[in-house]
């Protein structure tokens, strides 16, 4: 009997992977969202990512999951991730009316953002995020990409010095990827797109 049962929940895992694989996935997620239990298992049927093919610069774009940061990080100028090697990541490049800078994760208070997201995400906070955010700008790189495994696969991962942060990478097709951010905090994991530029 409990061959049967396993053998069952198997053929459901699968049978949900192949809806996934069998429909435009990404454009229906970028247009309605999608639940967290669902994007996890999208995320965990992509193909692994090397540390090389990350290094670059990439657009990002958040994906909704209905996360309580969501929402939080395109209307403060998040433009997207630089890679200049395994060891010089900046994972947070911003854009303000001056073009792009790196700001420094270690400011960001994403416990406080977690407790109150309105506290920030409003017309005051976002002016002052926008014009302030160069004094926290950081030349030196503060993430590293590594290979880390999840769901017993490993791939590209990006390692945040200063934060208990890890961002894994899962390929999309050759300019695109899909990342899943990790926090110490978070109840579950926060989600978004990364396009090569």
């Amino acid at each position: 009997m409990r061959r049967t049962g396993n053998s069952r929940k198997r053929e459901h895992i699968t049978v949900t992977t192949q809806v996934f694989a069998d429909t435009d996935w990404l454009i229906q997620w970028q247009q309605h969202g999608t639940t967290g239990e669902e994007a996890i298992a999208r995320f965990l049927h992509l193909p692994a990512l090397e540390v090389d093919d990350m290094i670059g610069m990439w657009v990002g774009q958040e994906l909704a999951t209905n996360h309580p940061i969501d929402g939080l990080m395109p209307p403060f100028g998040w433009h997207g991730k630089n890679f200049v090697s395994a060891d010089e990541g900046h994972p947070l490049i911003m854009r303000d009316r001056f073009g792009f800078y790196p700001l420094n994760p270690f400011f960001i208070p994403l416990r406080l953002l977690l407790a109150s997201p309105r506290l920030f995400n409003n017309a005051v906070g976002r002016t002052v995020v926008r014009n302030l955010g160069r004094f926290f700008a950081s030349g030196r790189p503060k993430a590293r990409l590594r290979p880390v495994a999840l769901g017993g696969t490993v791939s590209a991962a990006m390692i945040y010095d200063e934060k208990p942060i890890i961002d894994h990478f899962r390929r999309i097709d050759d300019r695109r990827c899909l990342g899943l951010m990790e926090h110490r905090d978070f109840d579950r994991p926060f989600f978004f797109l990364l396009t090569r530029e």
